[in-house]
């Protein structure tokens, strides 16, 4: 019987996203409020998997997605051209690390985890363009683990803590990762309820789930995230919701001004988490560069410091694209951009639900730490969008403008 090289990397790299998912919870730190906690590596690790499984996964399976690439190139066009921006971006990391005097290993942290997953993406479209492969099984597959281990966590795990207040329980890392988890796995859903026009139950998932989130957990950056998904989306649905869309995108920035203006006791900075001390304080230190730092940046951990705001714990920027400023520097985070500008318009073409999501993404990087660097959720997002590209590809008649 002869192996297929093709299918049998597929498989392994899909299995390995299914452990890193599984294990995931082992990652959950208890913050302070928490103390009192058993960790989970010690109460539910039965298997003794070690701390450091979740890294051991991403370094092994870049090989193997590197070389699917390289063999089947001819597959995916923009493919190549996103190998080399990784590679030029990890050179970056070389000289930061020696510039600044610190580990390699630190200095390509960001770059692996940006770029693991948008390589998996290039792996599945060429996996699909050669083999006609049904990514719609894949991600049905993994959409309903998530699921189900987000009811495991519901059931057995503590309550998550954040902003002062405990939420549902977590199952995947930490309570932003899990809110991601949770909210890309109801953008598959509620894709597939789109796909097959079936526009009311769609419309009234996205709404539900919304009301959900805000109430389960409260991370406001991952609703944001859902709700620019479900403009985009609904959009191509019917005339009624591009009237609505548009006169609410006109609206919003006049109600904003007029919220600041009648009310004396709104904090802006407050509302941010700190960010514009946050902000204001990263101008100043970007302000003191020389010119190689601004090049190659001051490296891993300089992002982190303390404010006026958090002034008990250093924090960084919760602004991925300020964060890769500081620490890369400008060539990095631009190189970041024009990757997102290549996924958002694959081999040149607009597709609007696609890269409407391609959007979305990038805007959690400008709102917090997003999902940019976190791979655990990010995977699971690039592995949905592999499956939105493909239906662009060959699409039916009646949906348009994917």
């Amino acid at each position: 019987m002869k192996i297929n090289i093709d299918k049998t990397i597929v498989r392994i790299i899909l299995f390995a996203l299914l452990t890193k998912l599984l294990f995931s919870y082992l990652n959950i730190k208890f913050g302070w409020w928490q103390r009192e906690l058993i960790p989970y590596t010690d109460r539910y690790n039965f298997l003794g998997i070690p701390k450091s499984y979740d890294k051991q996964v991403e370094f092994a399976i870049i090989p193997l997605i590197f070389f699917y690439i390289i063999k089947n190139h001819k597959y995916f066009k923009s493919g190549l051209i996103l190998i080399f921006i990784f590679l030029v971006m990890f050179g970056l990391n070389i000289f930061t690390s020696i510039y600044n005097s610190i580990p390699i290993i630190d200095s390509i942290e960001y770059t692996f985890k940006i770029y693991s997953p948008i390589l998996l993406f290039t792996v599945l479209v060429i996996h699909f363009n050669k083999y006609d492969y049904d990514l719609k099984k894949v991600i049905t597959r993994f959409i309903s683990f998530c699921f189900v281990l987000t009811l495991v966590g519901y059931i057995f795990l503590e309550k998550s803590y954040n902003h002062d207040k405990l939420w549902l329980p977590i199952y995947f890392s930490s309570v932003h990762t899990h809110s991601y988890v949770m909210v890309i796995s109801a953008i598959g859903f509620s894709f597939l309820l789109y796909k097959d026009k079936k526009y009311i139950s769609f419309l009234l998932f996205c709404v539900a789930f919304i009301i959900f989130m805000y109430f389960a957990h409260g991370v406001r950056t991952t609703l944001v995230f859902f709700l620019i998904y479900f403009v985009f989306t609904s959009f191509t649905i019917h005339n009624l919701f591009k009237i609505i869309w548009l006169k609410i995108l006109f609206f919003i920035p006049l109600f904003a001004l007029l919220i600041l203006l009648i009310s004396q006791d709104f904090d802006l900075n407050k509302f941010s988490s700190g960010r514009l001390v946050m902000y204001e304080a990263k101008y100043e230190m970007l302000k003191g560069y020389n010119s190689i730092e601004y090049l190659v940046g001051r490296g891993k951990g300089s992002d982190f410091i303390r404010t006026d705001y958090w002034i008990r714990v250093e924090k960084n920027s919760h602004n991925d694209i300020l964060t890769f400023l500081v620490e890369n520097g400008i060539p990095y985070t631009l190189l970041f951009l024009f990757t997102i500008v290549i996924l958002a318009i694959p081999n040149g073409k607009f597709k609007f639900v696609f890269s409407g999501t391609v959007f979305a993404y990038l805007t959690t990087s400008f709102l917090s730490n997003g999902l940019s660097i976190r791979p655990l959720a990010s995977y699971l997002l690039f592995l949905i969008l592999a499956y939105i590209y493909s239906i662009s590809i060959n699409k039916p008649k009646e949906i348009i403008s994917i």
